[in-house]
């Protein structure tokens, strides 16, 4: 039978000795080593689980902010950023442990500051691209046939969007646009009924301009931002016009914008790649 160790005072003044040693600072503000009476123990105060049963918050601060321009966006992450690999600060994020996800279909990219294995993940900044006002008008009125007198007024109100033809011309064919249709019956055929079939012919005339000497464009360009505080971009439309009982209806199609959605966001991603020096992976946030 083993004997119980006998402690004597020497002993317990050694063990307080011991517990009594300052820990050793790892990483600074985080990873700490402590001395225990069975020996040195690490305790990284990362870990959630650790904070919690000591009854402590996290270091860094809880932020969940959003951002509704490139600028804005940029210019707040390179100011906590820490780009220099020298500079020690145990509480501002380096990029290289830092995350940027662009998510095409929510139209946001979040840059999580502490996304490394181990970190807690729930510091982020959101860039969130809103419509422009500009868009959102074409958008709704993309193959809508307008009366004479509303497209006029349509194409008043986005004067400022239409690139080529430019925006005088566009008005003046909105508020001058004349339409006639011809009617040619030819091609009499006797059928084996007896019955005589006529070929039709519909000629549609169009002319625009007080002197009716303005051509009408089948395509346009019109240049606007897809995204608010964005820059202009520049999409393709037809022109399409019809008679409807005698009275001439206007409109205007746009040419695929899905594809310009599409490509004014992924100049957006380059352009906050290039801004924040970092990969921006397409993904879901």
């Amino acid at each position: 039978m083993t004997e119980p160790t006998i402690r004597t005072e020497a002993d317990a003044v050694h063990e307080q000795t011991l517990l009594g040693v300052q820990p050793v600072e790892l990483s600074p503000g985080s990873i700490y080593a402590v001395r225990t009476k069975d020996g040195f123990k690490t305790i990284d105060l990362n870990q959630p689980e650790v904070l919690q049963a000591a009854g402590w918050e996290r270091l860094s601060p809880k932020s969940r902010y959003a951002f509704h321009s490139v600028s804005s966006f940029t210019d707040y992450v390179a100011k906590f950023f820490i780009y220099d690999d020298d500079e020690v600060d145990a509480y501002k994020p380096r990029r290289n442990r830092a995350l940027c996800i662009a998510d095409e279909a929510a139209r946001t990219i979040r840059l999580v500051f502490d996304a490394q294995p181990n970190e807690w993940g729930t510091v982020y900044a959101d860039l969130k691209l809103l419509g422009s006002p500009e868009a959102k008008r074409w958008l709704e009125a993309s193959g809508k046939y307008l009366a004479q007198q509303d497209f006029a007024e349509f194409c008043e109100l986005n004067l400022a969007t239409f690139s080529s033809p430019d925006s005088a011309t566009i008005l003046e064919i909105a508020q001058t646009f004349q339409a006639k249709s011809t009617v040619d019956f030819s091609s009499a055929v006797r059928l084996s009924s007896g019955a005589i079939k006529l070929k039709r012919d519909e000629k549609i005339e169009a002319t625009a301009g007080e002197r009716a000497d303005i051509a009408i464009p089948e395509e346009l360009t019109v240049a606007m931002p897809i995204f608010k505080f964005g820059k202009a971009y520049a999409v393709k439309a037809r022109l399409r016009y019809r008679i409807v009982e005698g009275a001439v209806k206007l409109s205007v199609l746009l040419v695929d914008p899905e594809m310009a959605i599409e490509h004014a966001f992924a100049e957006v991603v380059n352009e906050v790649s290039s801004l924040l020096e970092m990969p921006v992976f397409y993904g879901q946030v």
